[in-house]
């Protein structure tokens, strides 16, 4: 089995390079092992706030898309006035 700060610093790696989806798994209860379960739930929390962001994203696109449309529409009805 590989050792668990050679785990962490592999995963640390991943994660600099974009990739926090994969979790280590927990072989123990020492400090490392805490440590490394600590880790696994700030990934989480990280995974949850990207996933709030891409939600919060998407709402402005589809607002600004509604926004536009709408814009489109307006000299079309003013035409229809004159």
């Amino acid at each position: 089995t590989m050792r668990p700060v050679k785990m962490i610093g592999q995963s640390i790696q991943k994660v600099k390079n974009g990739d926090i989806r994969e979790q280590l798994p927990i072989e123990g209860e020492n400090e490392i092992w805490q440590l490394a379960q600590e880790y696994n739930e700030m990934l989480k929390a990280i995974q949850e706030a990207q996933k709030e962001v891409e939600r919060q994203h998407d709402e402005i696109v589809e607002s600004l898309k509604m926004k536009r449309r709408a814009e489109r529409e307006v000299p079309d009805q003013c035409a229809f006035y004159l």
